[in-house]
């Protein structure tokens, strides 16, 4: 089997938790490209798993759900839908994002 088509059948099978998956693997390789390009002179892998950990914990779930929810605007016009979303992710998810930097600002 084609790895595209495997990788889109688990997608639909478990979208979840192949994002947080990918996004995991994303977000640590490239803070792994980021060292070496830094020429840090040692790797931090500390520093790897707190960004690949928040990356497939914190961010992908709520991300997830949220663009669940913005699948739910639907109007005739394809415009008026998509600026209807765009204006309701723009206009309420920040203050969602502001909510979770201002908890991770405690935390940390």
């Amino acid at each position: 089997m084609n790895i595209f088509r495997k990788f889109n059948a688990t997608l639909a099978r478990r979208p979840l938790l192949t994002q947080i998956v990918v996004s995991g693997a994303v977000s640590g390789g490239g803070d792994a490209f980021a060292q070496y390009l830094t020429n840090e002179p040692k790797w931090d892998y500390w520093r790897t798993a707190r960004f690949t950990a928040l990356a497939a914990v914190f961010i992908t779930p709520p991300v997830f759900v949220w663009f669940r929810v913005l699948e739910k605007i639907r109007h005739s016009n394809l415009h008026v839908q998509t600026f209807g979303r765009m204006f309701c992710d723009q206009f309420a998810f920040r203050y969602v994002g502001a909510y979770l930097s201002r908890s991770a600002r405690v935390l940390h």
